[in-house]
Formats: structure tokens, C-alpha cells, sequence
């Protein structure tokens, strides 16, 4: 017996000794606190308070949170610089980039910017509707962010794949893309492609377009002939707007919003009320 009852006891010391070494996380004094952190609140957060400042080693990368009064939560990297904003009421202006800034004032002017936070190649800010909008990291505008799950990945300019670019140079050659977003959803993979006149492709695993998303007149060249000839012959006065590939059948969308479907082989089916 005592034997065991010195086991469990040598076990039980190893194990909360585990988890010390686990625990990477060491609260700052007030004098331990680096003072371009104190000084970023000082500029941007004047009324107030630091309440804590944490410094977390994980994986040899060092991050600092600091907990502000009114339910705030900043994070710096290594050097520093700000990571993440997290708020519950309206950020300031000068911790947002003026780009993001002109976004939101134009596309949502009842709303304000409560977090915002710097990932690795885009950034993202949360409205306090809580509507969260992604951009690069330059300030233009990606997308409504609806990824729950995190099961997508925005890709470097480096990762994107050559097939997704030889055909946007190939049929859009006026466009630079904005953003690559690789999303794996149920074990499919998609690649959405943001483009810089409000132009939206998806391409599937094998990197084949499946939708072209505009607001203007789509070229000819990405439009099966088949369907290009029904809307001359139909709707001489209207262009394609948008092009989608279903499991079994086409869909189109005009300039005046009317929404048309076509077997794969491109033959016309019906209006599509739906």
C-alpha cells in the first residue's frame, strides 16, 4: 500500500509539474510594462486605464495582452506592434486604417467598427452589428466574413494557383485580384477570387471556374456560344451579369436581374422565378 500511495503521490507531483511548464503566461508589474505599449494607450486610449498586462510565450512567439478598462483587450507581437482590438463600443478612428475607415463610412454609416485585427494576410474588423468584414492588408475591401467554422484560409499572392491566374489574365486582363481565399468546407475545396471591379470568382478543386459573379457586362469569351446566342436572339437590350455552373444545369443573370436557366449542354430551360 505504500508503495502505491508514493506512486500516486510521485504521479500527481509530476503532473501539476506538467502543467507549471505548460502555463507560458506571466503577469507584468506596472514598472515591467514596455513603454510603447504604454504609450500606444496613452495615444489612442487616453480615457483609459490599464487594468493588466500579460506577456505570453507560445512556441518561442511572444504576445502581449493587455486589459484596458470599459471591457477592452489589446495584443501586441514580439516588436510591439498591435495585433487585435477587441471592444464593445466604437473603436477610435486613428487605430483603423483610413481606407477601411472610408468603407464603412460609405457602406454602413449607422454602424461603427468595435474590433479590428491583423491576420496574417488580410485584416478583419467586426461592425457592432455584428457584421464581420474582411480586407487586405493594403485596406481594400475582400468580403462579408460568414466563415464560422474557420474553414477558410486567405492565401498569399505567392500561394495563389497559377491555373486560377493564367485564366483571370486570359479573360480579365484589365483586373488585378484582390484576394485568394482557399475554403474547405465538408472536405471540398473552393477558391473564391476577389477581383478590383466588384467581380467574384469561385473555382472548384481542380481549379475550374464554377461561378463568375459581376455587376457589369461579363466577356463574351467566358459565356458558353450556345447561351450568348439565345440572348441576342431574346433580350438584344440586356447583357450577362453573372454565370454559375450547377450539378446539373446553367444559370445566367441579366443586367435587369431576371435570372435564366440552361441544360449543361446550353439549352434554354426556363425563367428561373425562384
Amino acid at each position: 500500500m505504500k508503495i502505491l500511495k508514493i506512486t500516486i503521490i510521485t504521479l500527481f507531483t509530476t503532473l501539476i509539474a506538467c502543467n507549471n511548464d505548460d502555463d507560458n503566461e506571466v503577469k507584468l508589474s506596472t514598472t515591467e510594462i514596455p513603454v510603447t505599449i504604454t504609450d500606444f494607450v496613452e495615444t489612442h486610449f487616453a480615457s483609459n486605464t490599464i487594468n493588466n498586462v500579460y506577456k505570453d510565450i507560445d512556441t518561442n512567439e511572444t504576445t502581449y495582452e493587455v486589459h484596458l478598462s470599459n471591457n477592452l483587450e489589446l495584443e501586441f507581437n514580439s516588436d510591439f506592434e498591435i495585433l487585435s482590438i477587441d471592444g464593445a463600443s466604437k473603436l477610435p478612428d486613428t487605430v483603423i486604417p483610413e481606407s477601411i475607415l472610408t468603407y464603412i463610412t460609405a457602406n454602413y454609416p449607422n454602424n461603427f467598427i468595435t474590433d479590428w485585427e491583423l491576420e496574417t494576410n488580410y485584416q478583419e474588423i467586426e461592425l457592432d452589428n455584428n457584421v464581420e468584414l474582411d480586407f487586405t492588408l493594403e485596406g481594400e475591401f475582400i468580403k462579408i466574413d460568414t466563415d464560422k467554422n474557420n474553414d477558410e484560409i486567405v492565401l498569399n499572392e505567392t500561394e495563389f494557383p497559377t491555373s486560377l491566374k493564367d485564366y483571370i489574365s486570359t479573360y480579365f486582363p484589365s483586373n488585378n485580384i484582390i484576394s485568394v481565399i482557399k475554403d474547405t468546407d465538408d472536405n471540398l475545396i473552393t477558391y473564391e477570387v476577389y477581383l478590383k471591379t466588384n467581380l467574384e470568382l469561385e473555382f472548384n478543386s481542380d481549379f475550374e471556374i464554377i461561378s463568375i459573379d459581376g455587376t457589369s457586362k461579363l466577356p463574351d469569351a467566358v459565356i458558353p456560344e450556345s447561351i450568348l446566342t439565345y440572348i441576342t436572339a431574346n433580350y438584344p437590350n440586356n447583357f450577362i451579369t453573372d454565370w454559375e455552373l450547377e450539378t446539373n444545369y446553367q444559370q445566367i443573370e441579366l443586367d435587369n436581374n431576371v435570372e435564366l436557366d440552361f441544360t449543361i449542354e446550353g439549352e434554354f430551360i426556363k425563367i428561373d422565378n425562384d
